[in-house]
């Protein structure tokens, strides 16, 4: 290449000397010289010329009739062209492919730019949530789905959640998961959850019915079981059998009873938050345990300067059930911890005991109802497998989350997160009364 651009500039150099001598030999070396360099100057313009004409045509193959170093920057222009107009098919391609791909997706898919504003959909999207491909599209998704929980969650950019709101077009429950996608650009899928809201609810109904008409029939053999154990006349062959017996229909009372809450908790609307002081709730909880029954060390460690948003009943069962769990699989000469602190990212409150720990394998299963690790691990008769899947349950109304962590022989902590929007600090001189 630098070979064939002094060749180009020799050339020109040759031309002018040429031009030069011939005027020099009629005694017009000037002449010679202007006339050669206006050679020169008219062949340049004119292949720059045809460069213009070639550059303006969609076919670059035309060929010009140059020669020299015109026409190697002939055959590199045309190698570019033809290089470019491959990645321009190959990415007109994939950009097909990329919308028949959304395109294709049974539930709704819309892809928005950094500023959220609609840059394609699906025609799920025009179904679920009534968008106009026509008008909608440049338009900022919160200007068409204006539901409080959705402007909140979209807002935040959270791509490790999702929300559920109910559509403006049909009523029905649609999940919605924002992702990042690409440089700078969304990709907000919505799923129709109706027909799992529909189970759930028929499950719930379930739980609920079937556990008010067990109540009444315990109520009845819990009744004659208690005058029973209260007759002396009765022969000491039947006593032993009697007690066990009332013993179990008090269990199986508080199985039901337990099914009745989580059936509530799961069914009731969210109810009107008050400012909860988690010192006084750990206090009056660690005080209902400790003077019913004999149990480890119980210590406390709490920020009493921080409140929590929520509903006190609630949150009183949440700690209540952790306490309880924690104390079912510590030994009387361990320790039970209580925690409550502020931290950037919201607040924790943790119940962490001293007890055998638990598997790995079984950690994921915890909140599922009825799930029950080996009850090898309990000092005492093991619960019901109900307490944590009401913790869960409590958590998702409160918009925290569980983490459990637990290592085999020494303990687990079981952590309950809560965002920076349900923390309410008095350090900072608030109304306590509000």
């Amino acid at each position: 290449m630098i070979q064939d651009k002094r060749n180009f500039v020799f050339k020109i150099i040759i031309t002018v000397i040429i031009g030069t001598l011939v005027g020099l030999i009629y005694n017009q070396a000037l002449i010679g010289f202007c006339v050669s360099v206006l050679i020169v100057l008219i062949v340049q313009v004119r292949a720059i010329l045809l460069f213009d004409l070639l550059l303006d045509r969609e076919n670059t193959e035309t060929k010009l009739f140059l020669s020299g170093y015109w026409e190697i920057l002939q055959s590199k222009i045309q190698g570019i062209v033809k290089s470019e107009v491959a990645i321009t098919s190959e990415i007109r391609n994939l950009k097909e492919e990329h919308t028949k791909s959304i395109k294709a997706m049974p539930d709704s898919a819309i892809l928005l730019d950094y500023d959220l504003n609609i840059l394609l959909c699906n025609e799920a999207s025009i179904s679920m949530l009534g968008i106009d491909l026509e008008k909608d599209v440049n338009q900022r998704i919160i200007n068409l789905i204006r539901d409080p929980l959705f402007i909140e969650y979209i807002n935040k950019r959270d791509f490790n959640r999702y929300v559920d709101i109910q559509s403006s077009t049909n009523k029905n429950n649609l999940r919605c998961r924002l992702v990042p996608y690409g440089v700078k650009q969304y990709l907000l899928m919505i799923r129709d959850v109706s027909e799992s809201y529909r189970l759930n609810k028929i499950r719930r109904d379930f739980v609920a019915n079937a556990s008010h008409e067990l109540r009444t029939p315990l109520t009845v053999v819990s009744g004659y079981l208690d005058t029973l154990s209260n007759d002396e006349s009765l022969d000491n062959e039947w006593k032993k059998p009697i007690k066990e017996m009332k013993r179990q229909s008090q269990r199986m009372s508080e199985i039901v009873s337990t099914l009745m809450e989580l059936s509530q908790l799961e069914g009731k609307p969210k109810n009107e938050h008050q400012i909860i002081d988690i010192h006084e709730l750990m206090i009056a909880t660690k005080k209902a345990f400790t003077e019913s029954i004999k149990t480890p060390k119980i210590t406390i460690n709490c920020d009493k300067e921080t409140y929590l948003m929520g509903e006190p009943f609630e949150l009183e069962s949440l700690l209540t059930n952790l306490l309880s769990n924690a104390i079912r699989h510590t030994s009387d000469d361990g320790e039970v911890r209580l925690f409550w602190k502020s931290q950037k990212s919201g607040c924790h409150l943790s119940v962490e005991d001293t007890g055998e720990g638990i598997m790995q394998s079984d950690i994921p299963r915890l909140t599922e109802r009825f799930f029950r690790v080996h009850r090898g691990r309990s000092r005492k008769e093991g619960g019901f497998g109900l307490g944590l899947a009401i913790v869960k349950h409590i958590l998702m109304r409160h918009d925290g989350e569980l983490d459990i962590q637990s290592t085999i022989g020494v303990g687990s902590k079981f952590i309950c997160s809560f965002p920076n929007s349900r923390i309410f600090n008095n350090k900072k001189g608030d109304n306590l009364s509000m």
